[in-house]
């Protein structure tokens, strides 16, 4: 039984016009279904309409007769035919057209060199956008045309020459300012930035670009993470950290891969969850490139991690190491994505405090003091000063000397950065106040302000 053969070359054509079936009909004002008639060989376009189709396809109205020629084929024939080929749409990302056989290009059946001939042809046709071969031409010409062809198509892009360094600048003035502006007003404009972002992964852009496209969602991953942690929020922060670990996958950034986990393990510690903490840093350690800032951050978070489970040997051994990724830091790095003294005396204050050993905290907290006060405006950080003098206070109290916690206490919450870590800080330290010293003022003026700073964070 003869029925009637699908116009291959028509389909091409469109193809290489770049239009959808969908697209073709609106240029051409007829239905969708009008086209895709046309193109499976069911009816042919009226004497009217021709002139105005092959302007559209870009091709002569001899090439447009010569593609509209009727081709039967048996059902034999069509039984036989090998799997559809996809042809990728060009400028047609996002129309919500599903792809089905009318959007196909079919090779026909091998064996036959009229069969192989005719392949070459319609492949030929689907680069008019280079202009359109012959058919009389040679094989290796076809091919020729052909890898140009793949070669534009990889060029294809919907994403303007300064996108990705608008990106560029968006995350490191973010990196450069998180630290010391209130998360509140960060928040929104790196969540925004973030979408804006997911948005153009869903459309058309080179694989370098996807590259960089990935590598920036997982940067504001990273940010969006520590605004949550600053926040109060680590379900959040822990969620955004996940994202960013995938996306810098994706990307191949092992670094902001190693970032991710720094965050992570902050999230963990803050939530009493060091056997996670532990690991999370374990896994950046593993991926952070040598050398690199965020191999020294991520080293350091181990170190910690060790002290807030009480391992103090290993606590020691992993301290050993840090300081020689920190004393061979080539680029520290900068805003966020950075290693500096002040972070690692910070921590070492942190984990001497978590041992029990406020002796050795003092020194590194005043450290910590010293490096945040020297710093210019650009790259203050207020809140590593604010946990630094909540060390201080927590040493005092462990040497006896509640006045003098007292007094860093103050100082810590006269801050004008309180985020969710000072404050889950300072719950420890209060819950500690209550335990040795219930009867002073100090104890009970402590947990009220507490309960307030806490309610305060959440409703902000």
């Amino acid at each position: 039984m003869a029925m009637p053969g699908k116009r291959f070359g028509l389909v091409a054509a469109r193809k290489a016009a770049g239009l959808s079936q969908e697209c073709l009909a609106e240029r051409m004002g007829v239905e969708r279904s009008t086209v895709q008639r046309w193109e499976t060989g069911q009816c042919t376009p009226q004497p009217c309409h021709r002139p105005k189709l092959a302007r559209v396809l870009g091709i002569s109205d001899d090439k447009l007769a010569e593609l509209l020629a009727d081709h039967s084929c048996s059902d034999d024939q069509f039984q036989t035919t090998p799997a559809l080929v996809t042809v990728p749409r060009c400028g047609d990302a996002g129309s919500g057209q599903q792809t089905g056989e009318s959007d196909l290009l079919a090779f026909p059946p091998g064996g036959d060199r009229t069969d192989r001939r005719q392949a070459l042809t319609l492949l030929g046709t689907s680069t008019l956008g280079l202009g359109a071969p012959h058919a009389d031409l040679d094989p290796s010409t076809q091919s020729a045309v052909e890898a140009m062809e793949f070669t534009r198509r990889a060029e294809v892009s919907q994403l303007g020459p300064r996108t990705l360094e608008h990106l560029d600048c968006v995350v490191s003035d973010l990196a450069a300012t998180v630290n010391h502006t209130p998360p509140g007003e960060l928040f929104p404009k790196a969540r925004w930035y973030r979408r804006q972002v997911e948005d153009l992964l869903a459309g058309q852009y080179t694989l370098r670009e996807g590259r960089e496209l990935y590598r920036h969602a997982s940067s504001l991953g990273v940010i969006l993470a520590w605004l949550s942690i600053d926040l109060g929020d680590l379900a959040a922060a822990e969620a955004h950290c996940l994202d960013a670990w995938e996306h810098g996958w994706q990307a191949e950034d092992h670094a902001i891969c190693a970032w991710s986990m720094c965050a992570k393990t902050t999230i963990a510690t803050y939530n009493n969850r060091p056997v996670a903490a532990r690991d999370a840093a374990e896994c950046g350690l593993k991926h952070a490139p040598p050398g690199s800032a965020a191999a020294a951050g991520v080293s350091v978070k181990l170190a910690r991690a060790y002290a807030r489970l009480g391992q103090a040997d290993q606590f020691q051994d992993v301290l050993k190491d840090t300081q020689i990724r920190f004393n061979q830091l080539s680029h520290p790095g900068s805003g966020l994505f950075s290693a500096s003294s002040g972070m690692l005396a910070s921590y070492m204050a942190d984990s001497y405090v978590w041992l029990g050993q406020p002796y050795r905290a003092i020194p590194y907290a005043e450290e910590t003091i010293s490096f945040c006060r020297d710093r210019g405006l650009s790259e203050r950080e207020p809140t590593r000063e604010a946990l630094a003098r909540l060390n201080l206070a927590q040493a005092h109290v462990d040497l006896g000397q509640p006045d003098d916690a007292a007094e860093h206490i103050a100082q810590a919450l006269s801050s004008e950065r309180i985020t969710g870590v000072v404050l889950r800080r300072l719950g420890d330290l209060t819950v500690f106040m209550q335990h040795k010293y219930p009867q002073l003022g100090i104890t009970k003026e402590l947990a009220d302000r507490h309960r307030e700073m806490t309610a305060s964070l959440s409703q902000g």
